[in-house]
C-alpha cells in the first residue's frame, strides 16, 4: 500500500486492515476532514483497547501507541483526491509478530496482536464504520478540538517541521488540527499554518540527514 509523502507498506499475510472510504469533498475543508478521521480511528481503537494503553493521535496521520517514551505506530490514514472524489484510506496493523516486521521498524510499529487484542477484520471495519459515521455526521469543530487535545502525541514533545521551505525543530506547545500549531525553537516561538506545514519524518534536527 501507499502512505504519505510516497512512503509504502505492506500487507503480508492478510496483517492489516486495510481500507479506503469515498467522501463527499464538500462535506468539510481539508484539515477539518482530517481531523474527523483521525479521531474516529483513535475512538475505533480506544474503544476496542479501554484505558489500558496510552494511545494517541500523532498529527498529521498516525494512530500510536506510547510505549516507555516511544511512539509506535498501530494505524495510518492518508487521504487524497482524485477525479472529484476525496478518497480516505486507512490502515491498521491487526496481527503481526515483532518478527514480521523488517528491523528498523520494529521499535516503531506494532500491531492489535502484539498488544495483546485479537479481533477479526470484519469486527474493526464494522466499528470503524460505525466511528467514521459519527465523527463525519457532525464535523463539530469544537467537538474535534476537544477531543483531539485529549489525545494529543506532539504537545510537549521535540518534533521538527517544515514550512515556507524553512526548518523548525522544537518543542510542540500547542497544536489545533484545524488551524496552526506553536513550536518553541531556539531562534524562539513560531506559530506555523496547519495546512502548509509537514511534519519532517524522524524529527532530526534541522540539517541533519
Amino acid at each position: 500500500g501507499r502512505g504519505s509523502y510516497g512512503r509504502s507498506w505492506t500487507d503480508g499475510d492478510r496483517w492489516t486492515l486495510p481500507c479506503t472510504f469515498v467522501v463527499d469533498p464538500i462535506c468539510c475543508d481539508a484539515p477539518t476532514l482530517a481531523a474527523s478521521v483521525a479521531c474516529a480511528v483513535h475512538e475505533t481503537l480506544s474503544t476496542l483497547m479501554g484505558n489500558m494503553l496510552e494511545l494517541k493521535i500523532k498529527w498529521p496521520n498516525d494512530i500510536v501507541v506510547r510505549d516507555e517514551g516511544r511512539d509506535r505506530k498501530v494505524a495510518g490514514i492518508l487521504i487524497e483526491k482524485r477525479a472529484g472524489l476525496t478518497l480516505v484510506g486507512i490502515g491498521i496493523n491487526c496481527t503481526q509478530r515483532r518478527s514480521d516486521w523488517a528491523p528498523e521498524l520494529q521499535d516503531y510499529a506494532i500491531s492489535l496482536n502484539e498488544l495483546g487484542f485479537q479481533v477479526t477484520r470484519l469486527d474493526l471495519v464494522c466499528r470503524l464504520i460505525e466511528h467514521m459515521s459519527a465523527w463525519f455526521g457532525c464535523c463539530d469543530r469544537t467537538q474535534i478540538r476537544n477531543y483531539y487535545e485529549i489525545n494529543n502525541a506532539m504537545v510537549g514533545t521535540l518534533r521538527t517541521f517544515r514550512y515556507n521551505n524553512r526548518c523548525y525543530h522544537g518543542i510542540v506547545e500547542h497544536l489545533d488540527p484545524l488551524e496552526h500549531l506553536v513550536i518553541d525553537t531556539p531562534d524562539g516561538v513560531h506559530t506555523l499554518p496547519i495546512a502548509q506545514t509537514v511534519h519532517e519524518r524522524g524529527d532530526r534536527p534541522c540539517g541533519r540527514k
